[in-house]
């Protein structure tokens, strides 16, 4: 053998094992890939699942706030009616006593304050302000006419009515209060909840 054809036989072995070296090059980086690849697709699915559960979880959320907005708006409306009965200044016959209003009225205001303080959580700070806002309205007519309707009719009892004009302009404002001021919170508070629940 010469030094031609030893080389020629050097160079065919190192032929071989730079082909058969890329081709177990090859084929390693395909088995990677393929790793690589099945690891993507299982973190992919994982990824689906969560959003599917994440989606299940906000849906039932939004369906709860929405339930809960809307027995929190019954009771309001509860409270602005008998509160509105109550302080009407034209009370028609075979109506309940003022008395019996004023009752109805603190029992419906006390039904719609705890049902929020129970649900307040699900609703956003400047929500909670203006249902506090109304809360604080409401509470303040309770208060008005409990404090001067039994006065104002002591008063008219009274052989010379005194105090009782005095007595029947705050029964006014408490009526106004109910007729001018909380429809406007109202409004402002039902603007807030159509966005919470998208209409």
């Amino acid at each position: 053998m010469n030094c031609t054809s030893t080389v020629l036989e050097i160079s065919k072995w190192l032929g071989g094992v730079v082909v058969s070296s890329g081709f177990v090059y090859w084929i390693i980086q395909r088995l990677f890939e393929n790793k690589f690849q099945k690891g993507i697709e299982k973190y992919k699915n994982e990824l689906s699942i969560e959003l599917e559960k994440s989606k299940v979880t906000f849906n039932n959320l939004h369906s709860k706030r929405i339930n809960i907005i809307s027995n929190l708006y019954k009771k309001l409306v509860a409270v602005n009616n008998s509160l509105a009965s109550m302080t009407k200044p034209l009370q028609l016959a075979g109506e309940p006593a003022k008395e019996e209003k004023l009752k109805t009225a603190i029992d419906d205001y006390n039904n719609f304050l705890h049902y929020f303080d129970d649900h307040r959580i699900y609703f956003s700070e400047p929500v909670a302000k203006k249902i506090d806002d109304i809360v604080d309205s409401f509470r303040g007519v309770c208060l008005d006419y409990d404090c001067y309707y039994p006065a104002y009719k002591q008063s008219l009892d009274a052989s010379d009515g005194a105090n009782a004009k005095d007595y029947h302009a705050e029964l006014v404002k408490a009526w106004n209060k109910v007729k001018n001021d909380i429809p406007t919170i109202r409004l402002e508070l039902e603007s807030e909840l159509r966005k919470i629940i998208g209409v």
